[in-house]
């Protein structure tokens, strides 16, 4: 086994991955929720299958003499043994879970844009401005939309695109007093000039998740449209998984409920018995959720032989940043040592905690193996916990400290106008929706 004790040592490495088998906290094989996507069917609703990623085919690896998976299981002829395999957490949702595990290291206060509400007067102002919401609970509606937007902060190290994500686009800069990508200011110039492969700067004092979990500045206003490669990656995926049907029954404390009555609201909100059925809408006691509602039987999780996380930081990739003024390379040499430094312990943490996915799915680590590639194309494996990957990147982010590249302050926005009252309207008709489902 291998150890990194000093950010230097991260030259002689091409790509580091890890291998942490997963296994859910109820038992091996118990049923997980897998990730859910969003599906269009037109009006045929989606079933189970269609929304969560799966492929076919594909061989169960194993796990071999070193402890890595790199074998497949195979039949008594020696045919691989295929499956399902299953996404259970995609790119994106384990790129958040190494964000935040990187964003609360201790000893580093990071830079970043950060993009926060304004006071709770001024949103109840905006409310009452707006006057979106109806009924007879208009005055708990408003509290419960102040409260939730009051709560509404975002930043470049929460929002899906970081530091060009449309939260930050649209979000009031103080400079000009206008939407960042509606004015002049030097912040939105920073961004947009912002190319890891011409110069780094900014992107390593103010954006530095950006620049190891890649970003796409796809909606930049110009020809300039700066995009860089994750330069670590991560997913978790269950081989060998089959469909697990279930199904669930609301029971009733009150006893049965003869569910051919009627029941609706009066002008109040207060529930009533109808004696005659409405034209529209559906007043069966059930919908009112009065009564035993059967559920109906169908597939909603998997079961899966392997789980697997697989992650990878390519030192290749992140190589590939430059800056303007770097005659020696000092600064591109140390930039890539903290990203390094900074993908290795972000991966630490995640790969040694237990997770909870979502509902249904909460999984505990049952080994984890760190391979390594040399620039040279030699395979070893490393040795790594949390407290000297943290020391590693500690010790990296003072090298980059020393150079000029040290964390920028904190750039502070506010949401604009526009993005509080479309939170406003969406809560207002979230709440209508309700109503007229009901």
């Amino acid at each position: 086994m291998t150890t990194i004790k000093n950010p230097a040592d991260f030259d002689l490495y091409g790509a580091i991955g890890t291998v942490t088998e997963l296994v859910p906290t109820t038992g091996r094989n118990s049923p997980v929720a897998p990730a859910t996507y969003s599906v269009d069917k037109g009006k045929e609703k989606p079933t189970f299958e269609d929304k969560i990623a799966m492929s076919y085919g594909v061989p169960i690896p194993m796990r071999d003499s070193s402890g890595e998976f790199d074998e497949i299981i195979r039949d008594a002829d020696g045919k691989p043994k295929t499956g399902m395999a299953v996404m259970i957490n995609g790119e994106a949702a384990e790129a958040h879970r190494l964000s935040e595990a990187l964003f609360d290291v201790d000893g580093i206060d990071w830079g970043g844009i950060f993009v926060n509400p304004p006071d709770r007067e001024y949103i109840a102002a905006l409310i009452g401005k707006v006057n979106g919401f109806t009924g007879p609970d208009i005055e708990t509606q408003v509290e419960v939309a102040i409260a939730k937007i009051a709560d509404a902060t975002a930043s470049s190290w929460t929002a899906s695109h970081r530091h060009v994500d449309a939260v930050i686009r649209y979000a009031i800069d103080p400079e000009t007093g206008k939407q960042l990508w509606s004015g002049g200011s030097s912040l939105k110039r920073d961004i947009i000039l912002a190319d890891a492969l011409c110069d780094s700067t900014w992107l390593i004092r103010n954006a530095f998740n950006s620049a190891l979990f890649g970003f796409w500045n796809s909606n930049s206003g110009t020809g300039v449209r700066a995009k860089l490669a994750r330069g670590i990656s991560a997913s978790v995926t269950g081989f060998g998984s089959h469909l697990v049907a279930t199904g669930t029954t609301k029971g009733s404390v009150i006893g049965d409920v003869y569910n051919d009555l009627l029941i609706g609201f009066d002008k109040h909100g207060q529930l009533q018995l109808l004696d005659k059925k409405p034209s529209k809408g559906d007043y069966r006691p059930s919908v009112q959720g009065l009564g035993t509602v059967p559920g109906p039987v169908g597939a909603s999780a998997i079961s899966c032989e392997t789980i697997l996380r697989r992650s990878s930081l390519s030192l290749a990739g992140m190589r590939r940043i430059r800056f303007a003024d770097d005659p020696d390379s000092a600064k591109r040499t140390a930039a890539v040592r903290a990203l390094a430094a900074a993908g290795m312990y972000a991966t630490s943490v995640v790969a040694t905690e237990v997770s909870f996915l979502r509902s249904g799915t909460t999984l505990r680590p049952q080994s984890t193996v760190w391979p390594a590639h040399t620039t040279a194309g030699e395979k070893s494996l490393l040795e790594v916990d949390s407290d000297s990957a943290r020391d590693v990147l500690l010790a990296a982010m003072d090298d980059l400290d020393r150079l000029g590249l040290g964390q920028a302050e904190p750039i502070q926005l506010r949401h604009s106008d526009a993005v509080l009252e479309l939170m406003i309207k969406s809560l207002a008709a979230k709440k209508s929706e309700g109503e007229s489902d009901s």
